[in-house]
């Protein structure tokens, strides 16, 4: 089943079954070059039809590879990597509703060097969040954050 149809290489998504029943599809859009991506969000109540979609981050950098979950309060928080200071890093958004996205900025994960990429982030049963991620030519890591910002 298609999710939308806007002429865009529409890539990597990230599914989110809420709280309130719904689905939420975040993902990154590419551009017709396949050089910058934005991350973008869609609803379904059914997971047959799809609300339009809405930009999560549309900015001067490249924001790719978007990871969504709901934290205990029903807000949402989406990771997603970004070069928009010249090098990778892993960045982050919040909506209180899935539509409206503030943007954060850079996740501090204690690096000295930049080049981190391709979060997946887990909420714990406890409400904690774990981060699996990849810094390039460096191998997968692991964090963990109380609040996932």
């Amino acid at each position: 089943m298609q999710v939308t149809n806007d002429g865009y290489l529409n890539y990597m998504p990230s599914l989110l079954q809420c709280e309130d029943g719904r689905l939420l599809i975040v993902y990154e859009r590419l551009d017709a070059a396949f050089e910058n991506g934005d991350i973008m969000a869609v609803f379904s109540e059914d997971g047959a039809s799809w609300t339009a979609p809405s930009a999560v981050v549309a900015g001067p950098g490249n924001e790719r590879h978007p990871s969504v979950v709901q934290k205990a309060d029903g807000s949402y928080l989406v990771h997603y990597l970004s070069d928009e200071t010249g090098s990778y890093k892993i960045y982050h958004a919040v909506s209180a509703d899935g539509t409206a996205w503030t943007a954060l900025g850079a996740v501090d994960l204690g690096w000295t060097t930049e080049q981190l990429v391709n979060p997946t982030v887990c909420r714990e049963p406890d409400g904690s969040f774990t981060m699996a991620y990849d810094r390039l030519s460096a191998g997968g890591y692991v964090a963990h954050s109380a609040d996932g910002l």
